[in-house]
């Protein structure tokens, strides 16, 4: 393999790609520096056949202890802050991290993207979102409360809801409640969702929305849900404020004859592209920006192949994750012990901060991009700090400054993102500087 990248540029990516080969499958593991904290919820994979990937380690270790199970796309896993397995999901059963089935059955459709976000008001609890197979279809939203029954926990239905459409989910701008989106053609409907339950007053917003819905990811912020077909890779902005969808396009175009799979960076600067060839499986993927999202054309011109490369004795590329491990610049693969896996990913509900800042000589203005938060923390890398949202601060001289900023919410957690500035100290017309 040949990685293809340019030595200027910061790229953050950390993704496994699994395909296919006879009797076991092969994860190709491409790893890019990466400069954030974060906690460690997604750092055990559970997959069918008794397959689990733990990324305490480095290398990530591969088990097979796990009792084997038949998992098909509705697979997930969470582990608590501290990186320890809680609980997984094989499709329509939860299990705990002794292995015992903590829920009942539950007959979800075959190909659901599993949807678990953390409970608004307590910790190791959860939102398990799912539509039944009932006819009509409904979503059924259950609670996975990992403080009870000694730690064991348990899995108690909560809430039924109509569901006739697509659907994601994402927070609510207190940082604390949700969005439930149904995803329609030519509207899409925002519900509130609070441990309180989903309130029956969505926000109606009227789009064209031109994809045969496959999947849905949201942007690392969360103000942009992006649509992926077999056609087309579109997105549209959502306000997590008030829930108002605007602004539909179409940013990426699949040829006829290929796969298409998409990812983002950690830090919310990249999307990531996995392309295949039906025919061949060439495979080649590439690094867009996050900031060239307005039309087609600006989103293709700032591509930067990363890997361009033949796989022989290959099926179909079929899933693409991020993976929280650190960082090299080797691509690796992972090696399941002869066993192999038919599950798809985990998915799971990532949310980072980031801001930029308005530059005039060596006076800067930080303007916060993220969810209302209770605290702000700045750190300007000079010994001086600011609790401000949007602080203004004036270097006294000409370097090179590590800036940190925390954010702590109103249920404790925290978010914390670094980034370096540079002061040159002459003079200079005012830019919008983006890391």
């Amino acid at each position: 393999m040949v990685i293809k990248t340019k030595a200027s540029e910061k790229s953050c990516f950390s993704t496994l790609l699994r395909y296919f080969r006879k009797d076991l499958v092969v994860w190709v593991l491409l790893l890019f520096s990466l400069n954030l904290f974060a906690q460690k919820e997604d750092y055990n994979w559970v997959l069918s056949n008794g397959i689990k990937i733990n990324f305490n380690q480095q290398p990530p270790e591969v088990t097979t202890d796990i009792p084997p199970f038949y998992s098909p796309p509705n697979c997930a896993s969470m582990s608590d802050k501290n990186g320890n397995l809680l609980f997984y999901i094989n499709r329509n059963k939860v299990y705990n991290f002794n292995h015992q089935i903590i829920s009942p059955y539950i007959p979800l459709f075959y190909r659901n993207q599993v949807n678990i976000v953390p409970y608004p008001t307590e910790t190791k609890k959860y939102f398990w979102i799912n539509s039944i197979v009932v006819s009509p279809p409904k979503l059924k939203i259950h609670t996975i409360d990992m403080n009870v029954n000694y730690g064991k926990g348990a899995v108690n239905e909560t809430y039924t809801f109509n569901i006739d459409s697509n659907f994601a989910i994402t927070k609510k701008g207190n940082s604390q409640d949700y969005w439930l989106i149904k995803i329609f053609d030519d509207r899409t409907e925002a519900y509130p969702l609070t441990d309180k339950g989903i309130i029956n007053s969505p926000v109606i917003s009227y789009l064209n929305i031109d994809n045969d819905l496959y999947e849905y990811k949201l942007s690392p912020d969360m103000t942009k849900i992006f649509l992926h077909s077999s056609r087309n890779l579109g997105v549209f902005d959502i306000d997590i404020q008030t829930g108002e969808a605007k602004n539909y396009r179409t940013i990426y175009t699949n040829p006829k004859n290929c796969y298409f799979l998409f990812e983002f960076s950690r830090n919310g600067e990249f999307i990531y592209i996995a392309k295949q060839n039906k025919n061949n499986y060439e495979t080649t993927i590439s690094q867009f920006s996050m900031h060239a999202l307005s039309n087609e054309t600006d989103f293709l011109n700032v591509e930067i192949v990363l890997l361009d490369t033949a796989l022989s004795n290959t099926r179909q590329l079929r899933d693409i994750q991020l993976a929280p491990d650190a960082c090299t610049v080797n691509p690796k693969s992972l090696w399941l012990k002869n066993k192999k896996s038919g599950t798809y990913l985990p998915n799971y509900f990532y949310y980072h901060i980031n801001f930029n800042y308005l530059k005039s000589c060596n006076m800067l203005s930080f303007n916060y991009l993220g969810l209302n938060a209770d605290t702000y923390l700045w750190h300007f890398g000079d010994g001086t700090t600011s609790t401000e949202q949007n602080p203004t601060h004036t270097y006294a001289t000409a370097g090179t400054y590590t800036l940190t900023l925390t954010v702590t919410y109103n249920n404790n957690t925290t978010q914390t993102i670094t980034k370096d500035i540079e002061i040159s100290g002459k003079p200079q017309k005012p830019i919008i500087e983006h890391e």
